[in-house]
């Protein structure tokens, strides 16, 4: 089983960059003071006349004051600077992985910057995008609705495990012995010969 899943990572992956593709794509198209008030801040309420009218036809000032929200007199809150930061660095860092995946560019590759793309790059895309997911879903992760965890809480289950499993690793006694191993290093065997 662990061949089949070792075989399984790059179209993971792949399945990955879609994913947050098209994330990406839906979240810059609705894009808007009333789905991210994170992002831009509070709104100024000003009070003006707006025209009435149906269709193409002639418009008249209405007799009522209406109350408009105005956004962007303000600049971003440090929460939605730093949700839209990560996302976009975790983004292209995916983007990297994704292209660094294709047969011809992994061709052009030492084993030393492929290892370092894939390992070292695919952890920071992985805290970027964990942070990208706090920063959004921060005021929902402890509070339930209908006594269910918030999305926000469920989508870091797995990365923070898999985070938590990789903290041994990074360790210098374990980390010492897995640099050797992988520069070639073989545990000596004593063999024993028998005497006739």
């Amino acid at each position: 089983w662990l061949d089949n899943w070792l075989k399984m990572r790059k179209q993971l992956g792949l399945l990955m960059l879609f994913a947050a593709s098209i994330h990406a794509c839906l979240s810059v198209a609705y894009m808007s003071p009333t789905y991210h008030g994170l992002v831009y801040g509070d709104p100024v309420e000003a009070s003006a006349y707006v025209m009435e009218g149906e269709g193409w036809g002639p418009k008249t000032e209405s007799l009522n004051r209406t109350t408009i929200k105005v956004f962007g007199t303000e600049k971003m809150k440090w929460r939605g600077e730093c949700f839209l930061m990560t996302g976009v660095f975790g983004f292209a860092l995916v983007v990297i992985l994704g292209i660094t995946s294709l047969p011809s560019v992994t061709a052009t590759l030492s084993w030393k910057e492929f290892a370092f793309i894939q390992s070292g790059l695919g952890w920071t895309a992985l805290i970027f995008l964990c942070a990208h997911n706090m920063f959004l879903g921060w005021p929902y992760i402890n509070a339930p609705s209908c006594g269910i965890p918030s999305s926000y809480q469920y989508a870091l289950y797995v990365p923070f495990l898999t985070i938590l499993m990789k903290l041994p690793m990074v360790v210098p006694p374990l980390s010492n012995h897995l640099a050797n191993i992988r520069t070639g290093y073989v545990r000596n065997v004593i063999k024993h010969e028998e005497t006739v």
